[in-house]
């Protein structure tokens, strides 16, 4: 199956997209193998966090039926300017069907470089004030030197403008189909010092993509119902047109951020994977505390609190760059008349409010099963700044 994903992450490579991504990414088959290992890798970890990420009602699926998982489905990144991912039966002789889940390049990296702003986004619409107000008073107080363009607002607007030239470049591809003369331009840094970082971005958008189409694969069916334990208050809210997808990407949503929490994770071992309920005993607790044991449970709780609470906030990133991209790509296809195409990515955004208020859902819950908050009021402030955001670019860029 990986031979037959290099041969279709050739088949799939768009010319004209390969013009303009740059000449790291031409259409042989030495390459390929190179280019799918960052997506396969991200694979294996959406099946480890599948694997062994504790349920809400009953105990982690286990190791082999990831494996059996694993034995069915291959990923593959193909270079093209397509806004979907693709999930393609690949025929054997046995009674399972296996599935060849392509990842669009395009929408991956769109994503990542989104994600990447994310936290300039929460800065700068942070603030009610207008931006020349803000400006004003920033240059009567540090006129134009070297304080002025360290404030933080500033940088973080400087941030959004080269966001602003990457999106742009995006779309232009996007809208002519990669013919445009000129190549992408890349919000996120290519140096040594956010190497990890900007691996850990492309890791959390490839997976929230590739676990939205195992939720299909692992029922073998693509139009039932995935089967998500949903609150009957939400349930209750979310159209039956759009039931289906809405609950694969709320799936998504919890199997993402549990592949980012046992990333990096090299061997399937019950030692190596984190103990959720190391949060909750490790309180303190009467003369317990006194102990070597509970001392040593307090500081490795006390130790992988900001991981988790960062991994928790990259989950949710990865969500809103997804929602946020296709948004933008739905606004361009209708001002293009595009329309059969306008009309497919709105029914996607369609889903977003509602997913946006079952991530709020869980996460409190997750914060009451740990121990510690993750969701508050800068979290449920940064889906609005996305959207400010966004606003900003269907007004700029794309012209609405």
């Amino acid at each position: 199956m990986a031979r037959e994903a290099a041969v279709l992450s050739v088949a799939f490579a768009d010319v004209s997209f390969l013009r303009v991504a740059g000449p790291d990414l031409p259409y042989n088959v030495t390459r390929a193998l190179k280019r799918n290992r960052p997506v396969r890798d991200s694979l294996d970890d959406v099946l480890k966090g599948f694997a062994f990420s504790p349920q809400r009602d009953g105990p982690a699926p286990g190791w082999p039926l990831a494996q059996k998982m694993a034995a069915r489905v291959e990923a593959f990144s193909y270079p093209s300017v397509s806004a979907e991912c693709r999930v393609i039966d690949y025929s054997t002789t046995g009674d399972d069907l296996k599935y060849l889940v392509a990842v669009s390049a395009f929408i991956q990296e769109f994503m990542s470089h989104f994600m990447w702003g994310i936290p300039a986004m929460r800065r700068r619409y942070a603030t009610d004030r207008d931006e020349r107000e803000v400006l004003a008073d920033l240059i009567g107080i540090h006129g134009l030197g070297r304080d002025f363009y360290a404030h933080p607002y500033v940088v973080d607007l400087r941030e959004l403008r080269k966001l602003d030239e990457c999106i742009d470049s995006y779309l232009r591809v996007w809208v002519t189909n990669g013919r445009t003369s000129s190549p992408l331009t890349h919000a996120i840094p290519s140096n040594d010092e956010w190497m990890e970082e900007a691996s850990d971005i492309y890791a959390a958008c490839a997976a929230f993509l590739l676990a939205h189409e195992l939720q299909h694969i692992q029922g073998s069916h693509f139009m039932e119902s995935s089967g998500e334990v949903l609150p009957a208050w939400l349930a209750r809210r979310v159209p039956e047109c759009i039931r289906n997808e809405f609950e694969c990407d709320c799936m998504a949503f919890t199997c993402t951020l549990h592949s980012l929490l046992y990333r990096n994770v090299k061997r399937i071992d019950h030692s190596h994977i984190l103990d959720f309920r190391l949060f909750k005993e490790a309180r303190p607790f009467g003369r317990a505390r006194l102990f070597p044991r509970a001392r040593w449970r307090q500081r490795i709780a006390r130790e992988s609190v900001p991981t988790l609470t960062h991994r928790v906030q990259q989950a949710t990133e990865a969500v809103l760059s997804f929602y946020a991209t296709t948004d933008i790509l739905a606004t361009t296809a209708r001002q293009c008349r595009r329309t059969e195409e306008a009309e497919r990515l709105e029914r996607v955004v369609e889903r977003r409010e509602y997913v946006q208020t079952y991530i709020a859902w869980t996460l409190e819950n997750l914060g009451e099963d740990w121990g510690f908050s993750v969701w508050g009021k800068s979290e449920a402030d940064a889906f609005l700044h996305v959207d400010s955001y966004v606003n900003h670019v269907k007004e700029s860029l794309v012209g609405v």
